[in-house]
């Protein structure tokens, strides 16, 4: 049987060397209307989601005749945009029809980093036909084409779905991009949407947003934790 000391050293460096795994760093459910996260971690401050209302008004589509493309709703608890016929829309260039938010670390400890693991939310839309899609882009990667898109999802006869998006290097757009962080470094993200529909009343949906991370100590952290611990066992030996 291990000695209990030697059993205590190693349950100490187990715990020294895991990370603090599924911590919410942003969250928008757009309550009431509400733009705000509920900035859900220590590790984190979040921005105000943008729906970028005024720009999207400024840029309007001359087809709809539309000036309330894209807000977030009080009524209906969404953030919505009205991207009438804009397949073009999961690229990041040359468009308008996107939102976005960021997200900046705060509050790790020494030796302490941050790692992004998942970006989650509902997309669906109103009064579906036609094919509706929706891109999620990061500063961290580039906005230079659809080649720099983390990931999408597409409804089409079906009310909408749930989407969970890799962030670890499994995503290979990601690669290590959203790993490493810091205190003070600030992630953005994008998320275009576009349609095939001509139809006005056709409007894309999102929903219960969260962005997911690990905080992880770094191993040297975890092995000073471990002989700090080794000594304070040999002193009461």
């Amino acid at each position: 049987m291990m000695p209990f000391r030697h059993a205590i050293l190693a349950t100490g460096l187990t715990a020294l060397a895991l990370p603090a795994s599924g911590v919410v760093l942003s969250s928008f459910d757009f309550t009431g209307g509400s733009t705000a996260s509920s900035d859900s971690s220590i590790y984190s401050t979040t921005s105000i989601y943008d729906a970028r209302t005024a720009e999207i008004a400024a840029a309007d589509d001359p087809l709809t005749g539309y000036d309330n493309d894209s807000a977030v709703s009080s009524g209906t608890g969404t953030a919505f945009m009205r991207a009438q016929n804009t397949p073009n829309s999961s690229s990041p260039v040359g468009t308008v029809f996107y939102h976005e938010f960021s997200m900046t670390v705060a509050n790790l400890g020494v030796g302490q980093t941050l790692n992004l693991t998942s970006f989650d939310f509902d997309y669906f839309a109103t009064q579906i036909s036609g094919q509706f899609f929706t891109g999620v882009y990061s500063d961290a990667v580039g906005y230079t084409g659809t080649g720099d898109k983390l990931g999408t999802t597409n409804i089409g006869s079906n009310a909408g779905n749930s989407f969970s998006l890799d962030l670890t290097s499994a995503n290979s757009v990601a690669g290590s991009s959203f790993t490493g962080l810091t205190n003070g470094e600030t992630i953005e993200f994008r998320i275009t949407f576009g349609d095939n529909v001509s139809a006005d009343n056709r409007i894309h949906r999102v929903d219960n947003i969260v962005l997911n991370g690990d905080v992880v100590p770094e191993p040297s952290t975890a092995l000073l934790g471990g002989l700090g611990l080794l000594a304070l066992l040999r002193r009461r030996r």
